[in-house]
């Protein structure tokens, strides 16, 4: 797909955006107009967030398999997120479809990367969309959870943590580091996210909701924890390898 004299996906993201709309107008028509707004929006950031990676990481390829699987997810996050909308008035049936589509969209995150692994196409472009739509995912079930009464606005911290993580990486550069990759990291995240989906239905005791919902967030405020130590000792780490003896870096290497 060539567009503006390179390979993009930008051709395909404009198709799927599209689709998108026409899908959140159908769900305007079936539900509400504010549910069909929220899906739409949602829909169009992912899209515009996936563009924009494409045109900075993604020129040269097209969409693989496991992108596509990771855009099937964000779209499940904007029908969550018109869930949240409506949440005061959506019945039990609503709940457990809006809980199905989350567990189907947790039970593939795993899978893209394995994808793009045994196919050869892992790549940062897929890498960056895979951790904006976890991300995202967080944020647009905190605010479901948080809609649907089952903790109070403390329960938003797991999705907002995220986007606090990168704002202060604007302020102090260090936090900007890359971080090696983690289990600890993608289990902690398949926890939180897990967690919230669970509490979408009607299926746990009221007197446990906000119990489990805390503790899974101190999980996640101990994993930023962990993190921004690491980039807080590496910051000074290329000052010291700079005033390392020339036999010294020989030694290590």
């Amino acid at each position: 797909m060539r567009i503006w004299a390179f390979e993009a996906p930008t051709t395909e993201l404009l198709l799927l955006g599209a689709a998108g709309v026409v899908a959140a107008a159908a769900l305007a028509g079936l539900c509400s107009l504010s549910a069909g707004a929220a899906m739409a929006l949602c829909w169009a950031l992912t899209i515009g967030g996936a563009g924009w990676a494409a045109w900075r990481w993604g020129r040269d390829r097209d969409l693989c398999a496991a992108d596509r699987i990771t855009l099937a997810r964000a779209f499940a996050t904007s029908v969550a997120a018109a869930g949240a909308v409506s949440a005061p008035e959506l019945s039990p049936q609503a709940l457990w479809f809006l809980a199905g589509l989350a567990t189907a969209a947790l039970i593939t995150d795993g899978v893209d990367g394995y994808v793009a692994r045994r196919n050869g196409a892992t790549s940062e472009f897929g890498a960056r969309i895979d951790r904006e739509v976890d991300a995202f995912t967080t944020l647009v079930l905190a605010i479901l959870v948080f809609r649907l009464g089952r903790a109070d606005a403390w329960v938003l911290a797991a999705g907002a943590m995220r986007y606090v993580f990168v704002a202060a990486g604007l302020v102090w550069p260090w936090l900007r580091a890359t971080l090696p990759p983690s289990r600890r990291r993608q289990a902690v995240c398949v926890v939180q996210v897990g967690t919230l989906v669970a509490c979408i239905p009607p299926l746990l005791p009221a007197s446990w909701t906000a119990g489990v919902l805390a503790v899974a967030l101190l999980t996640l405020c101990y994993s930023f924890l962990r993190d921004v130590l690491t980039l807080w000792r590496g910051r000074f780490r290329p000052a010291m390898d700079a005033a390392a003896p020339v036999g010294s870096a020989a030694r290590l290497s």
